[in-house]
């Protein structure tokens, strides 16, 4: 994967061209503003990757948490969906 950093104004001037590039060569872009890093133009599988990967460490970190505190993911389940439907939400 090769990366290539451009500029807001370029990316502005370029921008379809930019997508393209991106999705038939799977290259990614870095935008900078005054030479800074702000944002990143990535092929969309590699994004919903990115954020699977994420979610599952956000999953593992709460899972710690919970271990920690001698509750399990079920008993947390159940009570929320109780509550839930306490409250006039179902399922």
């Amino acid at each position: 994967m090769n990366t290539e950093k451009v500029t807001i104004a370029q990316g502005k001037r370029g921008f379809t061209s930019i997508v393209r590039e991106v999705v038939e060569s799977d290259k990614d872009f870095i935008v900078t503003k005054r030479g800074k890093p702000v944002a990143v133009l990535l092929p969309y599988e590699q994004y919903k990757e990115i954020k699977r990967i994420r979610n599952y460490l956000k999953m593992l970190e709460i899972s710690e948490k919970l271990k920690d505190r001698d509750i399990t993911a079920s008993e947390i389940y159940e009570q929320s969906r109780g509550e839930l439907e306490r409250n006039g939400y179902s399922y």
